[in-house]
């Protein structure tokens, strides 16, 4: 049987347009300041309007192999990557350890100050970090821990209010029959925990390492406050050492390269994983 092909009403393509309008402006307004930061990073000299943009006939890849060489004041690119990958690969890992373990405690457990605690994580949620980061550098400057990685490590792996509470509501909705059917096979908690809410659960842990990956790779801010070491910059800080004119001549066309590299890592997480962010985000959104 053929399928009837139903008229939109005049209203409803107006609609249509308006909409389909509104998203490719909306496209070239990403699009166009990304266009001249490409032409910018393949340009010679320093400026970013040294050349004509729409012009490639003088193109180089001066500023992508400079970044790989270390500076004349001695410190490296190269450097602030790796310090970058450090810090965001560990405190990923140990966010999602935290969240996945706090969540299926106010999901499956109950003890004293459960709801409570609830709600401390709610409230959390509403103040930004950066109201405490002030307490931070106190802290850190009575212990000597400023300008160590490890010590940044530890108060980046404390943001996880929000992807606890995030997660134990994507908990809620497996089905406890699973659990009670185990309990009745002699499982324990660790055992329920490990074998059926953590696989059940994938597509979300997989939602929150992104999230955290993000967020802590281009995390500027705390890492501006805590870190004044060069040789200790993460990649946000090393971006904007490259345009400080106290530090550095304001390389803008370098700067430009140093971008585009940064998004290639988050470009490539989010490929690789786009499976389990749809299928995180969308279960979440229908069974919630």
């Amino acid at each position: 049987m053929a399928k009837t092909k139903r008229t939109m009403a005049p209203g409803e393509r107006i609609g249509l347009y308006l909409s389909r309008i509104i998203v490719i402006i909306g496209m070239l307004f990403a699009i166009i300041p990304m266009y001249f930061v490409l032409r910018a990073s393949f340009s010679p000299g320093t400026s970013f309007y040294s050349t004509n943009p729409f012009n490639w006939s003088n193109i180089t890849l001066a500023n992508y192999t400079s970044l790989f060489h270390p500076f004349a004041s001695g410190y490296s690119f190269a450097q602030w990557l790796a310090n970058t990958f450090f810090v965001t690969i560990i405190v990923s890992v140990i966010q999602v350890v935290i969240t996945i373990s706090a969540a299926f405690a106010f999901s499956r457990m109950k003890f004293w100050g459960r709801r409570y605690g609830l709600m401390t994580l709610l409230l959390l949620q509403m103040f930004p970090s950066l109201m405490s980061a002030a307490a931070f550098y106190i802290v850190l400057s009575d212990i000597h821990g400023l300008d160590n990685l490890w010590w940044y490590i530890a108060i980046l792996c404390g943001g996880s209010a929000y992807n606890i509470w995030l997660m134990k509501g994507y908990m809620d909705t497996v089905p406890r029959d699973l659990d009670e059917a185990a309990v009745v096979d002699g499982a324990s908690n660790f055992r329920i925990f490990w074998q059926i809410i953590l696989p059940l659960t994938l597509p979300m842990i997989v939602v929150i390492f992104i999230f955290s990956f993000i967020g802590n790779f281009t995390e500027y801010p705390l890492a501006n406050l805590l870190l004044t070491s060069p040789n200790h910059y993460t990649v946000g800080l090393g971006l904007y050492w490259l345009l400080n004119p106290a530090s550095h001549a304001q390389n803008f066309t370098q700067f430009s390269a140093a971008a585009l590299i940064i998004a290639v890592p988050i470009t490539v997480v989010y490929m690789i994983f786009q499976k389990w962010i749809v299928s995180g985000l969308t279960a979440g959104a229908v069974k919630g």
